[in-house]
């Protein structure tokens, strides 16, 4: 009986995974930025990000360098 249950099991998590996959490569991108990336610029008071899609605050990070 516990031998029936458990020949589904593995076919249950590959379907799993496979429903979770596309969520992972679901990041958004960066489409533009201005001043343009690495530009050679006067000290600017204003960074614009354009991204692909809308950006989830609380799961994103961004990182300036000089």
């Amino acid at each position: 009986m516990i031998r029936s249950l458990l020949r589904p099991a593995p076919l249950m998590l590959m379907l799993a995974g496979l429903a979770i996959a596309p969520l992972a490569l679901a990041h958004p991108s960066l489409v533009r930025a201005t001043p343009a990336a690495d530009a050679s610029v006067a000290p600017a008071s204003q960074i614009e990000l354009q991204f692909s899609e809308k950006v989830m605050p609380r799961a994103t990070r961004i990182e300036l360098s000089m």
